[in-house]
């Protein structure tokens, strides 16, 4: 019997039904969970936001070229690729929310959630904003909405932005166009290393030559057509 199928028989088996009081605390414990889930989403959306805009501000602060060794020095672990996703947020929130620069300064440095109740002035019109851009999305579906990661070569590619409350759909720029490639090949290469270095998935070919042998001439046979794709490009930088 197949993993799956044992989970499926477990969690279908009568021994884990409940009586009707336990029920309604059951269901009741769900819908809690699920609000929670929700309410932390929502908090990692605007948490993602305002890191961006610290993120902006930090950078403005140090001398040329520091910014980039204070991150990989603190934010251990993020990558120098989520850094600019947030980044790229925050500036897709102060475009789109219209924030104005006493807005922006409002908040102060430490600032690391968005408690409306008791914000006046900027600083509250700064948070409605952010609330706003937010709604619902995820930080996940922000970035995928504002075509700042990727969700696919084909869809990010072809992706349009989609205008707020109801406006037209307009066409990605060469500027998105350029960050939607450059991030989406460099996951790519990113996960290829991982499932071939890191992970070494090839060591559960062993049992089959073959298949590995495949495997090598696959990658190969796609350098070979990268290298040949690139090569107008590469005359033309000359």
């Amino acid at each position: 019997m197949s993993k799956s199928t044992s989970a499926l028989s477990l969690i279908s088996s009568s021994d884990v039904r409940v009586a009707d009081a336990e029920l309604e605390l059951l269901k009741q414990t769900a819908v809690n969970g699920f609000q929670q889930m929700r309410r932390l989403r929502h908090e990692e959306a605007l948490r993602g936001l305002l890191v961006g805009m610290a993120l902006h501000r930090i950078k403005a602060s140090l001398p040329t070229g520091h910014f980039g060794k204070w991150t990989k020095a603190n934010l251990e672990g993020i990558g120098e690729r989520y850094v600019n996703y947030l980044m790229r947020l925050a500036l897709v929130f102060i475009d789109k929310g219209k924030v104005s620069k006493p807005e922006l300064l409002a908040l102060p440095g430490d600032q690391t959630e968005l408690a409306i109740d008791g914000m006046e002035g900027a600083q509250r019109r700064f948070a409605e904003k952010a609330v706003k851009f937010v709604g619902d999305l995820s930080l996940h579906e922000l970035l995928i909405k504002h075509n700042i990661k990727s969700v696919g070569v084909k869809t990010e590619l072809t992706a349009r932005n989609q205008g707020d409350e109801g406006e037209p759909a307009t066409a990605p720029t060469p500027e998105e166009l350029y960050h939607q490639s450059r991030d989406e090949i460099g996951l790519l290469i990113e996960r290829g290393e991982t499932l071939f270095l890191k992970e070494n998935r090839l060591q559960y070919l062993a049992g089959h030559p073959e298949e590995v042998a495949g495997v090598v001439k696959g990658l190969r046979d796609l350098a070979d057509k990268v290298e040949h794709a690139a090569k107008p490009l590469l005359k033309s930088a000359k």
